[in-house]
């Protein structure tokens, strides 16, 4: 073998401690690269426990919400049933309501109307009364007239 830059041949003994200087260089780059890779593979490794802990945590979290949720969702359910039941009794008693004073408009529609109709006899003997009253006063004055006329004579 022959070395570019020198133009005379490498001993054997050179060329033997070189390449013994070379692979020495070359495993201990080797065994340092190893140790590297048994770290990040150890890195890797405790990366992985902890995501592997972290996404059994989430689950059981996600678990534990879906069951919250179901039962928050079942409590609302409950609530809305109660609450349409509650606007059904609501709307019920204001139909009934609604019914008792139709049937107290009527009634007082009714009363007026005897009312009225009871002013309208009093007023109509009232004046029958009145009617009479001077009948009698005018009688009373013809026999007064009359008395009157009776002891002249």
């Amino acid at each position: 073998m022959y070395n570019i830059g020198v133009h005379y041949p490498q001993s054997s003994r050179s060329l033997a401690n070189q390449s013994s200087r070379s692979l020495v260089h070359r495993v201990g780059s080797l065994e340092e690269a190893s140790a590297q890779l048994k770290s990040a593979t150890a890195d890797i490794g405790g990366t992985v426990a902890q995501l592997s802990e972290s996404a059994a945590s989430t689950a059981m979290e996600l678990q534990q919400n879906k069951g919250v949720t179901q039962s928050s969702l079942s409590e609302l359910r409950q609530t809305a049933s109660i609450t349409k039941e509650l606007v059904s009794g609501v709307a019920d008693k204001y139909n009934q309501t609604n019914q008792v004073i139709n049937y107290m408009d009527n009634l007082s529609r009714d009363h007026s109307t005897a009312i009225a109709g009871i002013r309208a006899k009093i007023d109509e003997m009232a004046s029958d009364s009145a009617v009479q009253q001077r009948n009698v006063d005018a009688r009373i004055t013809q026999h007064e007239r009359a008395i009157g006329t009776i002891k002249q004579k």
